[in-house]
């Protein structure tokens, strides 16, 4: 069996995490001191952490979001370590809660260093945080309204929009009058689509089904463009964001939109390994035999322009495509999806706020840091090599 390596400071790390690893139900009994019913909390919500607070006593406790495979809080209670929890005990012990939310307007101080990064954080961590799990009814209530009949009706031909797919969503634009229709992939085969044409409103034309949808893209664009990876490896998430657009792209095959080419060789990596072939669970059980493997026989990885580890290698395979697509009344074409997020979930280093930045600042990863993505080494509870 090959040698693994060890990095300093990380196994210490993880050790701690897991033994100091807190359920929901040790969170209630933390929480409830016996002193105090806390029953009227507070939640303030910034960046990446939350208070929740008690209004009569002013006991807190703070979660403080943490990226990796799996996700987790970091926990304190006023003011001492206690250790952490992964965000789906977070959750369900929020979830039992009646609290009042507090979050900054517009979701961060306008007049700090950088607004957007901190509005992106504090989404990041509200999705975490109250993120609901199967159920749809929130998106059930909304009236059914044309957008077809809705977007022909700008007063506009639309010959300078574009349709594009990423994570879970199908967007096309027109630059021309400065109008958006989104398509968000909510659950079986049903999208919620809302309508935008700036600086007026949008609406919201309700939840309809993939075939509406496809009709709807195959009379209206020319082209879709797919990313040329399933995920930006950048992302706070990939596996999230690679399975959505799985998703997606499952259903636009299923109802004739698009069409699997197997027309260029595709390394055994990512034949065995990509997201459209297994699920993250999958994905641990085959990836160390295959880094073994790849360690016995000396075989260098590189990403076609540098050297990487076998541990990069075999989480770049699970975000690439195992095969291309090609159209049905359609043209398909990509365009390059890493470094898309604009700010790193390591260090907090972020070029939202930066007119003058674009994702070419990130393709070899944080321009601050070194981080390369793909949750690798953000100092996460488990090590999923």
């Amino acid at each position: 069996m090959a040698r693994k390596r060890k990095r300093r400071g990380r196994q210490s790390l993880d050790k701690r995490r897991q033994v100091n690893l807190i359920d929901r139900y040790r969170l209630e009994e933390i929480w409830q001191d016996g002193v105090c019913d806390h029953n009227e909390p507070l939640i303030s919500a910034y960046g990446l952490c939350a208070n929740l607070t008690c209004t009569k006593c002013g006991t807190s406790m703070q979660f403080i979001l943490k990226f990796g495979y799996p996700k987790t809080f970091e926990l304190t209670i006023d003011g001492q370590f206690v250790g952490y929890s992964l965000t789906s005990d977070v959750r369900e012990f929020i979830g039992t809660k009646k609290f009042q939310l507090v979050m900054p307007e517009d979701g961060a101080d306008p007049e700090g260093e950088a607004p957007l990064r901190d509005q992106t954080m504090l989404m990041l961590l509200m999705n975490e945080l109250l993120m609901i799990d199967n159920d749809h009814d929130i998106y059930q209530h909304t009236p059914m309204k044309d957008f077809a009949k809705m977007w022909n009706k700008i007063p506009c031909q639309h010959e300078t929009g574009y349709c594009q797919i990423q994570n879970d969503m199908i967007t096309l634009e027109c630059t021309d009058c400065a109008s958006t229709i989104t398509f968000t992939h909510r659950h079986d085969d049903k999208f919620q689509i809302y309508v935008t044409r700036l600086p007026l409103g949008g609406t919201d034309c309700g939840l309809h089904g993939a075939d509406k949808v496809v009709r709807f893209l195959r009379e209206s664009v020319e082209a879709v463009d797919l990313p040329n990876v399933l995920a930006d490896p950048m992302s706070d998430d990939p596996d999230r964001d690679a399975h959505n657009i799985v998703k997606i792209i499952s259903l636009l095959e299923s109802h004739g939109l698009l069409k699997r080419v197997d027309d260029r060789p595709y390394g055994w990596l990512v034949k065995n390994l990509s997201a459209m072939i297994c699920s993250r669970e999958e994905f641990n059980v085959l990836a160390p035999p295959i880094i073994d493997k790849i360690h016995m026989n000396n075989i260098k990885c590189s990403d076609g322009k540098r050297r990487i580890s076998e541990r990069h290698a075999v989480e770049h395979a699970y975000i690439s495509w195992p095969y291309s697509f090609e159209g049905v009344g359609i043209k398909v074409d990509y365009y390059d999806i890493v470094g898309t997020s604009l700010n790193c979930v390591k260090c907090g280093f972020s070029t939202l706020d930066d007119p003058n930045a674009d994702e070419s600042y990130w393709s070899r990863g944080c321009p601050e840091c070194g981080y390369i993505g793909y949750l690798l080494d953000v100092g996460s509870v488990q090590s999923i090599i």
